[in-house]
């Protein structure tokens, strides 16, 4: 499950986004399409598209993500360590603890 709000509101977003287009795709909200009608379905259909790409590229939806990232800091700085590991894992918990409480 996503770990911070900013990501569980992108994947709001991004839901309500893909069931009002697939509404619209299966005839729920009957249009009459003319050319600049398409054009705008065609760049909303591109926007979301988009935005499941970047909601998806580099998020870190999981402990095990935020963990992993803050991992991979560690080592582009200096190797680590498994104590350093395990203290790098506690840190992440602690955060994430600090954020569930606020």
């Amino acid at each position: 499950m996503p770990q911070n709000k900013g990501t569980w509101i992108r994947f709001i977003l991004l839901a309500v986004s893909l069931i009002s287009t697939g509404l619209v795709l299966f005839g729920k909200e009957p249009l009459e399409y003319d050319e600049v009608q398409l054009e705008q379905t065609l760049t909303f259909l591109f926007t979301v598209g988009a935005s499941a790409y970047a909601a998806f590229k580099n998020n870190d939806t999981t402990k095990e993500g935020a963990i992993g990232t803050e991992i991979t800091k560690q080592l582009k700085r200096d190797k680590l360590t498994s104590r350093q590991i395990e203290k790098v894992e506690r840190q992440v918990d602690e955060e994430e603890e600090l954020k569930g409480d606020s």
